[in-house]
């Protein structure tokens, strides 16, 4: 009939949220007033970022959830997970206007759990004190072997 519509269009789906590559995940203790992070120490034989610091993650599978990913990195380098129903999103890393990586944050394991930590070979946690604003120095990072 004259005037008579069709079938109203089907909406569009809503786009999928762009992924990073990376999803890496910053361990703060949950010690009241304490301001420190625990960090991953890589060996001097890593092939990314070799004797650094650095938040603990890496690389997302094909298809893999970040939170997966975190889960996953974590187990690897330290042979501990975080619960994911835990895990905050806090930081958006762009590079050159591109996503590069989500870093999410949560508890750090506590001291119990620290000590029965099981590292990758060449590799070991640092507590870092977050009050110091410079480069993290021998002064403030404690090793964990």
């Amino acid at each position: 009939m004259p005037g008579e519509a069709g079938p109203e269009p089907e909406p569009e789906p809503e786009p999928e949220p762009e992924l990073p590559p990376y999803c890496c995940v910053i361990l703060a203790d949950g010690q009241p007033g304490a301001a420190r992070i625990f960090v991953e120490q890589r060996g001097a034989d890593a092939d990314v970022a070799a004797s650094r610091l650095t938040c603990w993650g890496g690389k997302r599978e094909t298809g893999e959830a970040a939170l997966r990913t975190i889960v996953r990195e974590c187990e690897e380098e330290m042979g501990w997970s975080p619960l994911p129903q835990r895990l905050r999103r806090a930081v958006d890393l762009y590079v050159d206007c591109r996503l590069v990586a989500w870093f999410f944050e949560t508890a750090a394991p506590g001291a119990d759990e620290i000590a029965k930590l099981s590292f990758e070979p060449g590799r070991g946690g640092a507590w870092v004190d977050t009050s110091v604003r410079s480069t993290p120095c021998r002064r403030c990072v404690r090793a964990l072997d």
